[in-house]
């Protein structure tokens, strides 16, 4: 399943609520604010894979850098597509 989380988890519960029902082979992809949770280290060490919206996360100031976790991916629009369009069953919390 993928959990596509919209929202700062630093100023609303969704993440939160979506990591008590997501299971070990969950897929999570942060846009807008969600791309905050890139700060949450309990959450980027889950060992779930986890995609970011590049141009979201860009416009917030927030990079990727090398000490970045494996399971962690940045992606453009293109990739967006696929990756919803691969999984069939997409969740949005915000």
């Amino acid at each position: 399943m993928l959990h596509l989380i919209q929202k700062s988890p630093f100023q609303n519960q969704c993440l939160v609520e979506c990591l008590k029902v997501a299971s070990a082979d969950d897929v999570f992809l942060l846009m807008l604010d969600g791309v905050y949770a890139l700060q949450k280290a309990d959450f980027l060490e889950s060992g779930n894979q986890i995609f970011v919206l590049e141009p979201d996360m860009k416009a917030r100031g927030l990079s990727l850098d090398e000490n970045t976790h494996d399971n962690i991916k940045a992606i453009d629009y293109l990739g967006f597509v696929k990756t919803t369009d691969s999984h069939h069953k997409v969740i949005s919390w915000y």
